[in-house]
């Protein structure tokens, strides 16, 4: 007896709401949570059928199925939405059994309803959060497998916990087929150093970047990677990982090496070649002056201006070998250009072709403006030395030449813009004029080997400018070349 009355006792009080009744669905027993849930007495649901609390779109669905129930599957499951007195759903989870007697004859159901709604709002809400986690997880692969380098996600035990599909490829392998293995069972002999690397910046706290070392996979060619590791603690499980980003820079390596052989040819060969010019250029200007010795006092204005052109030109030339020779030697980064006013070059230049212009009856012209840049002004005068000649050498042959030499200051830089009336450059070959030997198709029978402009795009491009050619609104051709600007020194 004191069985049954603690038994009731803990029904009664139980939270859940619990509810018997007759195989007619008349109610025989509400515990207190049914009775407050539905605003009654307990005693007062005694005798009613449960229809009453049934609500209408559901009873259908749960008297069919309740009559359906049997001693061998006496069991129902439905869940229900309703109201509370403050307008919020409630979702109730009820559960039935249908009771039988020893003859498995039906003789009432038993229905205990639990509030669920927070378990399936956080139930759906959980979905949300995964659906969102893998989408995350989705867009994450998609932007690995898009990064060229291999990318490794590795435990402190050297397992690789993720890869992209770079790293996957390197390997002859699949991701699903590496994710979850071991370093020591892909790499050999050569993983014991990767795993030391990790370990010290695991240890360490501190990333490695940059680390440039051999790679050599069990299977597949050798090569160079440049490695960035960076140390990761997982926030939750404060398991400590480690991110590798690899690099392959194999190319780039034999580039490297290639490079410096040919620097090093390069380097030879500009000394000898400097050697080689400067002794007839030192000969020329030599030889010029003891021409004007050996004339004395006979000699003609008109050839005193010949033999002091001579050894200008000479000179000029000496110093275009000596400055060439110290930039084949000097890597742009380290090149050190002084504040110079380029205006003064401008006019220089322009003056040394004057009389061959009057004498083809053109005319040239420079700006006025006072131009400050950072340079070197023996390879700026080159450059605008070889504009100059070239548009005298492809000049129309129906009109005199016409060169005008402009500039305009914008956002930092100096654009300088070299016009003239010439013949032009087919429209296809604006860009290629400037490769070394590459002359345009439409003045391959003039004289020249066509390196002028590939030493002027040189010579800019080691000032950190650009150059380009266009045709202008005259049918010849504008040449413009960019200076950083910079105020008066």
């Amino acid at each position: 007896m004191t069985e049954i009355n603690n038994y009731k006792s803990i029904v009664e009080t139980h939270p859940d709401l619990i509810c018997r009744y007759t195989p007619d669905f008349c109610l025989t027993f509400v515990n207190e949570a049914f009775a407050k849930h539905y605003g009654r007495t307990a005693e007062k649901f005694i005798g009613f059928p449960i229809q009453k609390f049934v609500k209408s779109e559901s009873q259908n669905a749960f008297f069919e199925k309740a009559k359906l129930l049997t001693y061998q599957s006496p069991k129902l499951s439905l869940v229900s939405e309703r109201q509370d007195s403050e307008g919020s759903s409630i979702l109730i989870d009820w559960a039935t059994v249908a009771l039988f007697d020893e003859q498995q004859n039906l003789v009432g159901y038993q229905t205990v309803g639990r509030d669920v709604t927070l378990l399936m709002q956080s139930n759906a809400d959980l979905e949300i959060r995964n659906q969102e986690l893998n989408l995350v997880r989705n867009q994450l692969r998609v932007i690995m497998d898009a990064i060229p380098s291999k990318i490794f996600y590795k435990d402190d035990k050297n397992n690789i916990l993720r890869i992209n599909k770079a790293g996957a490829d390197s390997l002859g392998m699949k991701v699903e087929d590496i994710e979850g293995q071991s370093t020591y069972d892909l790499f050999g002999d050569v993983a014991k150093s990767y795993h030391e690397d990790d370990l010290t910046v695991i240890n360490s706290g501190e990333a490695m970047l940059g680390y440039e070392e051999r790679y050599a996979p069990a299977e597949g060619p050798a090569g160079w990677v440049r490695t960035d590791k960076i140390p990761f603690d997982d926030s939750i499980t404060g398991d400590k990982h480690i991110i590798a980003i690899v690099t392959d820079i194999t190319e780039q390596k034999e580039r490297e090496a290639l490079l410096e052989t040919v620097n090093r040819n390069l380097d030879d060969f500009a000394a000898l070649t400097s050697h080689d010019l400067q002794a007839p250029l030192r000969h020329v200007a030599l030889f010029s002056e003891l021409l004007e010795a050996e004339l004395g006092e006979d000699i003609s204005p008109l050839a005193v201006k010949y033999t002091s052109e001579i050894r200008q030109s000479a000179d000029n030339m000496r110093n275009i070998i000596l400055t060439f020779l110290k930039f084949m030697r000097a890597s742009p980064d380290k090149t050190e250009f002084e504040i110079i006013r380029f205006s003064d070059k401008l006019k220089e230049v322009v003056n040394e072709y004057r009389s061959e212009i009057d004498a083809l009856g053109g005319e040239i012209s420079a700006t006025d403006s006072q131009i400050w840049a950072r340079g070197d002004e023996n390879l700026l005068g080159q450059v605008l030395r070889n504009l100059i000649s070239n548009a005298i050498k492809y000049r129309h042959p129906d009109r005199p030449p016409l060169i005008d030499v402009s500039a305009i200051q914008k956002h930092g830089l100096w654009k300088i813009i070299v016009s003239d009336n010439g013949r032009g450059v087919n429209d296809n070959e604006y860009e290629s004029i400037f490769n070394l030997y590459n002359r345009s198709k439409m003045h391959n029978h003039e004289e020249g080997t066509g390196i002028g402009l590939a030493l002027s795009k040189r010579f800019i491009t080691l000032h950190g400018g650009d150059i380009s050619a266009h045709r202008n609104n005259i049918g010849g051709t504008d040449f413009v070349f960019t200076l950083n600007a910079v105020g008066q020194a």
